[in-house]
């Protein structure tokens, strides 16, 4: 009970603080698991997205917009502090995917993966893990050599698989690292193992 007073005296006395910009105050209110404030906050800078990106320096990606769509698009797509919608959470992760950003190719990717929101599409699954993996999003490249191997959305080609794998590992990726020790035990020529 004591830990909880503690949060909500930080939270409340950090909302109310005239330093922080809203994005900070939508950020914080995520990471404390107020996620009822945290959309009502960047629901509101979201929606405000053509004003702050035409604002933006063109270099910078990162606007307070984009943030509040990744975030906004996690706490949809877990159902968190709302009604869990994989169909409004896949709309804020195309919104990255149309700015380029690797961490919403790879959520989207993830969704047509999975057929969350979005019709299953392995093929688009593929393109968007591939977008991010040119980007060095480690994870992307892992997911795509999955579907390397299993022939989803893409010609099986176990020896891509093995570079990509390979690649993932050095970033130290551990679900990567399993994933080659399969796809080696299974294919020791591939991995120069035999």
């Amino acid at each position: 009970m004591r830990k909880i007073l503690l949060i909500f005296l930080v939270l409340f006395s950090v909302l109310f603080s005239k330093g922080l910009s809203n994005i900070e105050k939508g950020m914080l209110a995520y990471d404390s698991g107020d996620y009822k404030t945290a959309v009502r906050i960047l629901q509101k800078i979201y929606d405000k997205r053509d004003e702050i990106e035409k604002n933006a320096m063109l270099v910078d990606r990162y606007t307070s917009s984009n943030i509040a769509a990744y975030r906004l698009g996690w706490i949809y797509k877990k159902g968190k502090g709302v009604e869990q919608n994989y169909k409004k959470a896949a709309e804020y992760f195309q919104h990255l995917v149309d700015n380029g950003l690797s961490a919403g190719q790879y959520s989207l990717a993830n969704m047509y993966k999975n057929g969350q929101g979005v019709k299953q599409d392995y093929t688009k699954a593929a393109i968007l893990f591939q977008k991010a993996a040119n980007q060095g999003h480690t994870y992307s490249r892992t997911n795509l050599a999955s579907l390397y191997i299993s022939g989803q959305g893409v010609k099986v080609d176990k020896v891509k698989a093995y570079q990509l794998l390979t690649k993932s590992v050095e970033e130290g990726d551990n679900v990567a690292q399993h994933s080659l020790d399969i796809l080696c035990g299974e294919n020791p020529s591939i991995c120069g193992l035999h």
